[in-house]
């Protein structure tokens, strides 16, 4: 098995300067691992290195002034670690990790894949203003930027992403917040306001006869439906509807004259997933009075509920009120400018974060990215070649069974449970934290495996991270994988599933 090392630009990773094939005393590679019982710890890999200096990195690892990259304490050179002419590793090396041993001649340096090159380049991120984004192009451009910045100093690399939102988070009884800022909503008291006689005058009479006064009106009927549903996409849906219809009879002259009037007023809104609402459409109709001589036309007008059925019914909306929707009277939630008779949505369904809302302030991108990775259960995953790939972390396609033959070495270790501040990550979100906070603890807290198994086997196996495997029967997932060097073993840690 021949080793050797490349001396690359740092940003042009097929731009090699120099290369090494004798004379590598050690390397020592970080093994690939995606673990935390905290859930959302990424770690770099590093690769350790000792070599006998020769004329090309006697002069530029220990002669000559050091040129850095636009990265803060990284040499102008990245690395390439191959085996057998496979690329097994890329990486930048750290200035203050060179060390030069003048006696025995050996230089030893450090230097960590792209993952540690995160929030190097870009530290901070401002937002001046509240700010909502779709989630999986926003994690995308988070690390790219954290990375390359404007310039996309990394034309070799590639950042993708590989997950889907089967791993989203079972929630019951998730308020929805519907604030006042929603002005252009009304409040659910006034959708229908019995204050305006305008909507329900009727006659020709002056304002201060009787007939004119809806009150004289009998009977009025309403409908009311108010209902919560998940749309074919999985999108939650607030449907809220009032139709009413008045029929009366006066008297202006000698002849009777009977008179209906019907109108409906019909509202929906869609939340994100963050369960802040959008999208809010309003639907208002109302028939200009009828009248006529013929009791039995106007009774046939208010049986037939016109409106109703054409506006609401054969729309396709649902006529029943949604259990999940609860009204009270807490002053909590509220539509408009009102605070009288609010109401609240008690959602059972299924926490997925497709879009992202940041609120003002200052960011570290590291900070930024930890939330993002949190909330949706994911990690970043680099491949030999520096492309980053944000995967789904307990989301496996393979399982693959290790023969006991192949198991030269098996231990079984409790886990130790701990909670990290969820509140204190998901600081950046704009509403719903506390809420957030708690579904993501009780999800978490069902998903932290009981065991910790410490296995090597024969590298028999094409095994990767997140892989699950089954070893005497016991089903786990990989969440730290190390190929022997000389290509013989695997050393991996795998929590229970």
């Amino acid at each position: 098995m021949s080793w050797s090392i490349e001396f690359i630009i740092w940003n042009i990773l097929d731009n090699v300067r120099h290369s090494i094939s004798d004379n590598i005393f050690d390397i020592k590679l970080d093994p690939e691992k995606i673990t935390g019982i905290d859930y959302h710890s990424q770690e770099s890999r590093n690769a350790k290195i000792s070599i006998l200096s020769d004329d090309w990195t006697h002069y530029h690892l220990t002669d000559s002034p050091y040129s850095g990259n636009v990265y803060r304490d990284f040499w102008e050179y990245a690395i390439k670690i191959k085996r057998n002419d496979e690329i097994v590793f890329i990486g930048w090396v750290n200035l203050s990790q060179i060390k030069y041993n003048k006696k025995s001649d050996i230089i030893t340096f450090t230097a960590c894949d792209i993952l540690g090159m995160i929030g190097k380049y870009f530290q901070k991120v401002n937002f001046n203003n509240e700010y909502t984004f779709p989630f999986e192009a926003y994690l995308e451009n988070m690390v790219k930027t954290s990375l390359y910045g404007i310039a996309e100093p990394f034309p070799h690399i590639n950042v993708t992403s590989n997950y889907n939102f089967q791993t989203e988070i079972p929630q019951s009884g998730m308020e929805i917040n519907i604030t006042d800022e929603l002005s252009d909503i009304t409040n659910w008291d006034q959708f229908f306001a019995d204050g305006n006689p305008s909507f329900w005058r009727i006659g020709l009479g002056l304002a201060s006869d009787n007939y004119g006064d809806p009150s004289v009106w009998n009977p009025n009927t309403y409908k009311t439906v108010k209902h919560l549903r998940l749309l074919e996409d999985g999108t939650p849906e607030l449907i809220l509807c009032q139709y009413r219809k008045r029929r009366g009879s006066y008297r202006p002259s000698y002849n009777i004259v009977y008179c209906f009037r019907e109108g409906i007023r019909i509202l929906t809104c869609k939340f994100d997933d963050n369960f802040l609402p959008y999208d809010f459409q309003t639907a208002s109709h109302t028939r200009d009075e009828v009248t006529s001589e013929s009791g039995s036309y106007i009774d046939d007008l208010f049986e037939a509920e016109a409106y109703w059925n054409e506006y609401f019914v054969n729309a396709g909306y649902p006529t029943t009120n949604n259990h999940s929707l609860a009204v009270n009277d807490d002053n909590t939630i509220y539509f408009g400018e009102y605070e009288e008779n609010p109401i609240t949505i008690n959602y059972d369904g299924i926490v997925g974060f497709t879009e992202i809302t940041i609120k003002e302030g200052e960011y570290s991108y590291n900070e930024l990215i930890k939330m993002l990775l949190m909330i949706n259960n994911l990690a970043l995953k680099v491949d030999n070649f520096g492309n980053i790939e944000i995967i789904n972390k307990d989301y496996s396609l393979s399982n693959i069974t290790i023969a006991d033959t192949d198991v030269l070495e098996f231990t079984q270790s409790r886990v130790l449970r701990k909670s990290p501040d969820y509140s204190s990550v998901l600081s950046p979100l704009t509403e719903n934290v506390e809420t957030i906070a708690t579904a993501l603890q009780n999800y978490y807290d069902d998903f932290i495996p009981d065991f910790e198994y410490s296995v090597e086997i024969l590298n028999n196996y094409n095994l990767k991270l997140n892989d699950e495997i089954t070893i005497y029967e016991k089903q786990m997932i990989i969440v730290e994988i190390d190929k022997d060097l000389d290509d013989f073993s695997y050393k991996i840690k795998a929590w229970s599933v």
